[in-house]
Order: structure tokens, then sequence, then C-alpha cells
């Protein structure tokens, strides 16, 4: 149990807060506060324990009784995670999350490091500083300092300043920034008018994204809000015509210099260009900036695309609840597209087709009234989506899941599974019971 933990401070890094009580409670080694608060030694910390947070449920269960504190909170208003959260496969964050509160064995932190990079030293805003300690009497590591790739506090629109604390290693222990800030300014980031104003419109973003626990622009209706907003810049654009690609990836070139670009690591190579496939709705993992380059080119905000997102509803007035345990919305009352569809089965019945947001696609032949809903109570599933698809993959390419388990956490049979594996073309990476292996053969 711990006797006193310090109050967290406004966009303040969870970091930051650890490294407050580390230096209140005068700890002489580093080995005990890790031990304390987290029950675990800093051996086994990384960059992902800086910038997001590992084992939140053993520290909240040590605090004082009565706080206020959950583990939910501290991801939302002290980690990077809403940064990542509102880009990617919402079943993805649901793992990240889980581990973040756990620290589950079976999620490592290279299983996120294709898509979660961050800065080698903290950062800090000069005029944040003195305005800290005017408020608060000390000054503190902001959390939006310290998303990759930002270079201005979009509070003060200056440059933020590169410390000496490695982000990435704990060697040293928790540095309160207080003991870590210099004076002495570096405005050596040489850049253009048009490049600034970029870069502050991007800070800006990702200060309202920060801010967002529950923002999604993961599936189809933001790729649909893409192509409105590209077809009212472009009123003849076409995506099967090459003039209009070419146009479209030369005025995004035009808008964004190759230094941004690159400085985002959001250039053009010689394959496939990364803008045309975003309009596509394909399920890949694609980094915020990317999307956020895409949304100010289209000349709009994150913000105003997750309204216009909001407002997309193309799936009728009949609520069901979704049964996509690979997606976000699993037993949520979603409104869903129904339609009718030819019996195939001879019967003079017409099938009712419903089709979620996540993807997933079922059949009913019959409904059961509940209160104002309609629930289906029959039901047979013809396509499971991209997102359930995708699961799927993550969960088959990890080996530590057997093939049980990952049936039971899809809310599948073993069967369907070895169905859906032969479907996918994935490959054999674990045993399967002999009585499906011959349906995973037969199905490719």
């Amino acid at each position: 149990m711990i006797g006193w933990f310090p109050d967290p401070y406004p966009d303040e890094l969870f970091y930051s807060v650890c490294a407050r009580y580390s230096e209140r409670m005068n700890y002489k080694t580093k080995m005990h506060i890790s031990q304390d608060l987290f029950g675990q030694s800093w051996q086994r910390f990384s960059s992902v324990n800086f910038y997001l947070a590992t084992r939140l449920d053993y520290l909240i269960a040590s605090l004082p009784a009565g706080n206020n504190y959950t583990s939910d909170l501290l991801i939302d208003n002290h980690t990077l995670l809403p940064f990542y959260s509102a880009f990617y496969l919402p079943y993805l964050i649901k793992i990240l999350r889980d581990a973040m509160k756990q620290d589950n064995p079976k999620i490592l932190s290279r299983d996120f490091g294709i898509f979660i990079q961050f800065q080698n030293y903290l950062h800090f805003c000069p005029q944040c500083v003195l305005e800290d300690k005017k408020q608060f009497g000390e000054c503190y590591w902001h959390r939006l300092h310290q998303v990759p790739g930002i270079k201005f506090c979009p509070i003060h629109s200056i440059i933020l300043q590169k410390s000496e604390v490695l982000g990435n290693s704990y060697r040293h222990g928790y540095i309160v920034a207080e003991k870590a800030i210099n004076t002495k300014l570096n405005n050596s980031l040489e850049l253009s008018v048009v490049n600034f104003q970029h870069l502050i419109q991007l800070a800006h973003n990702i200060d309202w994204l920060l801010k967002q626990s529950n923002a999604i622009f993961f599936g189809d209706s933001i790729r649909k809000v893409y192509i409105k907003l590209l077809y009212k810049k472009y009123e003849k654009f076409n995506f099967k015509d090459r003039n209009s690609l070419d146009k479209l990836i030369n005025d995004f070139r035009e808008y964004y210099s190759p230094q941004l670009l690159k400085m985002l690591q959001s250039d053009f190579g010689k394959s496939r260009s990364w803008l045309i496939d975003i309009f596509i709705l394909d399920g890949k993992i694609r980094h915020p900036y990317r999307h956020l380059l895409v949304i100010l080119f289209l000349g709009s905000t994150v913000e105003n695309i997750f309204k216009l997102s909001l407002e997309y509803n193309p799936f009728g007035t009949d609520y069901c609840p979704c049964v996509n345990r690979g997606g976000k919305y699993f037993q949520q009352l979603l409104i869903k597209d129904k339609y009718q569809d030819i019996d195939y089965t001879g019967s003079t019945k017409n099938l009712a087709i419903f089709r979620c947001i996540c993807g997933l696609m079922s059949s009913q032949t019959a409904f059961n009234r509940i209160y104002k809903y309609q629930l289906p109570i029959l039901k047979k599933k013809v396509e499971y989506g991209f997102v359930w698809e995708f699961a799927l993959k993550m969960l088959w390419e990890n080996q530590v899941f057997s093939f049980t388990e990952i049936s039971q956490y899809l809310g599948v049979s073993e069967e369907t599974i070895a169905h859906q594996v032969g479907y996918l073309k994935l490959p054999l990476l674990r045993e399967m019971p002999n009585k499906y292996f011959l349906q995973h053969l037969t199905s490719k």
C-alpha cells in the first residue's frame, strides 16, 4: 500500500507523475520505486512505459482508499494512447489498453513497435515551464510535447526544446522536469513560413486528439468522409483515371514540402503512394500523421472530420447488437443496414441481411422484439468483414495463442476458425485438431 501519490497536473505525462513521486519520497535506488509502484524491477521497462504505461491496475490497487483514480483515467489523460487509438484497429487498441493495465506477458512492446514510434528525448516548451512554475510552483513533463514528430507548442507557437533526459531508458531512474530543464534555448530548426504554418496546424489537431478518449476514425465511415471531401475539392476526380491520381499526388506534394513529408516519415517512394491507399478500405494500419496530413490537405480539421463521420449513417433504423468479438462494438446496439436479399434455399421467404459498421454481415430469418429494439434470434453469418478477419490474422500470427484460445476470444467455433484460416490462406503456424486439419486444406 502506498501512503501518498501526487495528483497529476493537466496534460502531465504519467512518467512525470512518477518522477515527482520519486523526488518527494527521496528513494535511494530506482529499483525500490519501480517495485513499490508497479511490483516489478525497472529493468523490464522500455520506451513503451515512458509514453504509455504498464501495470496500472497494480498501482491503482496500491493507492490509498478513497482515491478517485482508475487505470482508464490515467491512460486517457496522461499517456499518448489517445493519439494512436483514433486511427488504429479498435481490437488492437483494446489489447494494448489491457496490457497497459495488467502487463499481460503475451503482449510485448515489440508487437506494437510497427506503428508506435517514440521520441528519443523528452521535450518541453519554455513558456509552459514559466507558466507552470507560476501556477503550480514547479514545472513538469507535458504529454503533448512528447508526441513523436511534434515540433511546436500549439499554445504558444514556439519551438519545443529537447532536454537531456532519454525517453527510452530507465537507467537514470525517474527524472523530474525541475532538475532536467535548462534555460539555454536552441532555435536551430530552419523552416519556411509554409512549413511553420503546417506544423502549427498539426500541433493543434494533435492537441485535440489527445483530449479525446472515444474518437474512432478507423473503418468505412471515415474513408467515405475523405472521399466526400476529395470530390468537393476535385469535382471530376476519377479513381480509375491515371491523370486524376497523378494530379492528386502532385498537388499534395506542392502543398507539403519534401522536407516536411520526410520529417514526418510520409514521403513517397517508388512503390504505390500511401496517399492513394488511404482512400481504399483495406483494413491496413496507417500512422496518424498520414491521416492528419490528408485531413489538412482536404481543407478540414480532425475535429470536423470526427463530427462528419458521426453524421455518416448508412445503416438504416433497425437496432441490432454487434456480434463481432474482434471489433470495438461487440454487444453494442448499433444501427445496421438492412435490406432484402433472395433466399436461395427454395423457400418463398425473403432473407433479411444486416451489415454492421465493423464489416460483419449476417442474415436473419426470425426476430424477437424486445422493448423498442429488434434483436435477431436466428443468425447465419455470411461475411465476417475486414475487422474480424484482421483480428484473426493478428491472433494467428502471434503463436502464444492456442487454436482453442483464438476461437474462444473471437466467439466462434474451432470449426469456423479452421475454415477461415483456410479461406484467408493463412500459414499453418500451430497445431490444429485432426478433425479440422482436412477442412483447412480443402478450404484453400
